[in-house]
């Protein structure tokens, strides 16, 4: 758990694996097996929360992809923790081009060198500052970026609209056969 960047104490994960054990989705003995992965994934859908983000700037850059490459220079230079949130990563989304999210531990900086325009008329990126671990778990770095996991991808999907909730089922597949 430590190693993908979760922070919680071997109490609460013994507490986890004995619940779960009750519930028949995993197996203990010399290792933990996962007996009913549909049943996990509908317990997490569940009880997820979104992280909260304590401030949000919202801004329109005219060159993106320059943009989110100089935020996570940024970033890694201020060892500020980020994560960005792009569900096309894992999945095909519905046309139209969605804002960037990207959380961080703190947004100050970030934007340091980057040519952008506050707004919330058509922005093309937001900033979310969150210290919430969760949003941080599991990242994958990809083509000089940090990505929110799959699993966090899907859960932020399927608690959103319709057409959101449509594009997390179609990950549902990747997932229980672990293909991302």
């Amino acid at each position: 758990v430590t190693m993908r960047g979760g922070r919680t104490t071997f109490s609460t994960v013994s507490k986890v694996l004995k619940t779960l054990e009750e519930e028949l989705i995993i197996g203990k003995g010399e290792k933990i097996r996962l007996l009913d992965a549909k049943k996990l994934l509908a317990e997490l859908q569940e009880n997820y929360r979104r992280p909260d983000a304590r401030r949000s700037l919202r801004a329109k850059c005219g060159d993106l992809p320059l943009a989110l490459k100089r935020v996570s220079e940024n970033a890694e230079a201020k060892n500020v923790l980020y994560v960005r949130d792009d569900p096309a990563k894992y999945a095909v989304m519905p046309s139209g081009a969605p804002i960037v999210k990207i959380y961080a531990q703190s947004i100050d900086g970030l934007f340091d060198g980057v040519d952008f325009t506050e707004t919330t008329r058509f922005p093309n990126i937001e900033l979310l500052e969150t210290d919430d671990s969760t949003a941080y778990f599991d990242r994958r770095k990809s083509a000089g970026f940090y990505w929110s996991s799959p699993l966090q991808t899907y859960l932020g999907l399927a608690s959103e609209g319709k057409r959101e909730q449509e594009t997390a089922n179609g990950m549902v597949e990747g997932l229980l056969d672990f293909k991302y």
